[in-house]
């Protein structure tokens, strides 16, 4: 969560506060993945990569099959083969051994100030990301990206009296 208060020139508005928060979705997975940072070679010399894997790999399936239970078709994956020899080679794999998390949807809540006229908006993707990681300087700019955007809500405007 991160607030932040910009006043570049108060004077024509500005963002009083911002408050960013990230959900952080679980996938911790107990199935083997793709190790990315696996290298290996086959009885050929060819050098293989998991970052990279289909560069070198081709995927090979067997033949369709309708299958009673599910009825639905399939078609079995055999494993990978080298391009260069057609040697199948078993890329390295990695097992999660404790949770592991990926960011999810970004939201925000922002009050803007102009002169007396203050605004509440709650904000969540693209816009949410756009505000946390460069905000607008000005009321005027944030208000028009926050009207053209229709997953932002006012969630109130107030003005306040004058002296």
């Amino acid at each position: 969560m991160a607030t932040r208060g910009i006043s570049k020139r108060p004077d024509y508005g500005y963002i009083e506060s911002l408050d960013v928060q990230c959900e952080m979705i679980e996938i911790t997975s107990s199935t083997p993945y793709l190790d990315v940072a696996w290298i290996g070679t086959d009885s050929n010399g060819h050098t293989h990569r998991g970052d990279d894997l289909l560069a070198t790999l081709a995927e090979r399936y067997g033949l369709n099959y309708w299958c009673e239970d599910c009825r639905d078709e399939h078609d079995d994956f055999e494993g990978y083969f080298c391009r260069k020899c057609g040697e199948q080679v078993h890329p390295g794999t990695k097992v999660d051994i404790g949770p592991r998390y990926m960011p999810g949807l970004m939201t925000a809540g922002l009050v803007i100030r102009d002169g007396f006229t203050i605004e509440r908006w709650e904000l969540s993707g693209p816009t949410a990301e756009l505000f946390a990681s460069a905000p607008p300087d000005t009321f005027n700019e944030a208000s028009e990206l926050l009207e053209a955007d229709p997953n932002s809500h006012r969630v109130s405007r107030s003005v306040t009296g004058g002296r």
